[in-house]
């Protein structure tokens, strides 16, 4: 029962910090209401213009993303190819969506030749001040000097898959001018962000203006730090009540045992004249003081493991001590104490129901039934018998036994299997074929090219498409319809179960076929939202491309196939 007490106090704190340390990390940042990224060209004067001729807009920024291929970027030496987070180098802006240090302050100017990187790269990868980041393309080599690290408001978890490294303007020109993509992050700070939400992105979306890539807001900023430590806080709230509900059982069986053993002494106080009320009265203070006790400590043990339970909170939101995260325990610590009182009163119905003599004649007072089973007429041994005629007259609180030794393997497995399921590469769940929309895929035709960020993770068993790295369409010319492919364009993909890898990159071919979604070209009219370009690498020589026209598939300049 204490370890109950203890497990449902800590998650409770758990999630009063968690809750008030979101909130303050977007306050302190001055994180926006609603941000939109797109990739591509924008006539910034026209966003500039539109937000000016919005009543409920507040302010508005737009914020240069430097996106590096991981491939190109090594911490301390060590490649990221393998890293799944989309990292972008960006000049930290100096008044709105703040990049905040590990002290709260803001980072509004870098030194040239240093980095901030995101707070998660110290916790998960132990890098550390003084630590080095390398940036490489064909002709081009940078290295910088890890600073600190920042936490950021809107892109601060794992679960976001998009992180900014701060750097000086030097250095992002610099880098620029040799590789990387640029996208944009549009930012609308609103008046009152609770009612005008829902109606001010659609009218961006009604307005026509950059949207290719996702848009979200300040509630899906605060999902997503409330998420990566949530599911902790509710694996631990789930075993703190079955943990609960086994110390109850626990407690009607002893419970059950000791009015057992104590019938003669009801029966003697029955028979002097003391009221059913009165005995019952003796047992809810003895098994009372139990609960309070259990309570007491768990809620001492609780406020000791809170800190404990907060650490990843703190790391990636930073401290919020607030009057919550302390009244949150108790009043749990409460609750439970009241479900223990709740609990003794129904058991306590039992007691008194025996008459005077019975009890004296120590005759039950439980709810046992008779044996249909004999032992003079049971053909087992005498040991089975009588331990089935037992089982048979007491069916319940062997029930009992079983439910609690149920929920006990239950306690042990569920948290396990929970964790198993988080690092799974396909969570939060992949269906076989991963659609993705044109607007969302595509860049847009860009020297002859369109290139999509889509990346392929193979499993044990399935081959899924995730948004995430580089797949490079090569278009001939607008007057040639022919979707080409490179010599090594997702010929061959392959690698470890669990790993990502690029769509051309040349490895083992594996036995199910790889599926991505593409779209040739955002100015062909009459082209559906999505388009489905599949590919079977066990044999190259078939190519599948299903669009809404005709085009004539090529793998190293050689017609391969054709339909639709």
């Amino acid at each position: 029962m204490t370890l109950a007490v203890v497990l449902a106090t800590g998650s409770a704190g758990l999630l009063a910090r968690l809750t008030g340390a979101s909130d303050r990390l977007l306050t302190a940042a001055a994180a926006p209401h609603v941000a939109q990224m797109h990739a591509g060209p924008m006539d910034q004067q026209e966003v500039d213009d539109w937000a000016a001729q919005r009543p409920e807009v507040e302010a508005a920024q737009t914020q240069v993303l430097l996106g590096v291929d991981n491939a190109r970027l090594a911490f301390n030496g060590v490649s990221q190819e393998s890293n799944v987070q989309q990292n972008s180098l960006v000049v930290p802006n100096t008044q709105r969506d703040l990049l905040l240090d590990l002290q709260g302050r803001a980072v509004t100017a870098v030194e040239p030749g240093t980095i901030w990187l995101p707070v998660m790269y110290h916790v998960e990868n132990g890098l550390e001040p003084g630590d080095s980041v390398t940036i490489t393309a064909e002709d081009f080599a940078t290295t910088l000097t890890v600073a600190g690290f920042v936490r950021d408001a809107i892109m601060n978890t794992g679960i976001a898959s998009s992180k900014r490294l701060a750097v000086s303007e030097w250095d992002l020109a610099t880098v620029s001018a040799h590789t990387g993509s640029p996208e944009y992050l549009i930012s609308f700070w609103l008046d009152d962000p609770a009612t005008q939400l829902a109606p001010f992105k659609k009218a961006y979306l009604d307005a026509g203006l950059p949207s290719v890539g996702p848009m979200v807001d300040s509630a899906t900023f605060n999902l997503f730090n409330m998420i990566s430590e949530g599911v902790v806080a509710g694996v631990v709230i789930l075993a703190s009540v079955l943990l609960l509900a086994v110390g109850l059982l626990c407690l009607r069986l002893s419970f059950l045992a000791a009015i057992q053993n104590d019938q003669r002494e009801i029966g003697v106080l029955t028979a002097i004249g003391v009221a059913p009320g009165g005995i019952r009265r003796l047992y809810l203070v003895k098994y009372g003081s139990l609960g309070a006790a259990a309570c007491l400590l768990g809620l001492g043990g609780g406020l000791a493991l809170a800190p404990l339970m907060s650490r990843s909170v703190v790391a990636y939101l930073g401290s919020a001590s607030t009057i919550g995260a302390w009244l949150a325990p108790v009043v749990v610590s409460l609750a439970l104490f009241g479900v223990i009182l709740l609990f003794i009163f129904g058991l306590l119905r039992r007691v008194g129901r025996a008459s005077a003599v019975e009890a004296l004649r120590a005759g039950s007072v439980g709810r046992g039934r008779k044996s249909p089973l004999r032992l003079h007429r049971s053909p087992l041994p005498t040991g089975v018998a009588m331990g089935l005629m037992d089982l048979t007259r007491r069916p319940l609180m062997y029930l009992l036994l079983l439910f609690v030794f149920v929920v006990s393997a239950f306690i042990v497995v569920v948290p396990s299997s929970a964790a198993t399921t988080v690092r799974a590469p396909e969570f939060p769940g992949t269906t076989d074929l991963t659609r993705l929309r044109r607007s969302e895929a595509c860049w847009g035709l860009v020297r002859g090219r369109c290139v999509a960020r889509i990346a392929i993770e193979l499993t044990p068993s399935r081959v899924y498409v995730r948004l995430h790295n580089w797949l490079t369409v090569a278009m001939p010319s607008e007057q040639d319809s022919r979707l080409r492919l490179g010599v090594r364009g997702a010929i061959r993909v392959g690698a470890n179960p669990g790993t990502q890898v690029l769509v051309d990159s040349v490895g083992p071919t594996p036995v199910d076929p790889l599926v991505v979604v593409v779209s040739p070209d955002l100015d062909v009219q009459g082209h559906p939202d999505e388009e489905v370009l599949r590919i079977w690498p066990a044999d190259i020589e078939e190519l599948l491309v299903a669009w809404d026209v005709e085009w004539t598939g090529f793998v190293d300049d050689q017609v391969v196939d054709r339909f639709v």
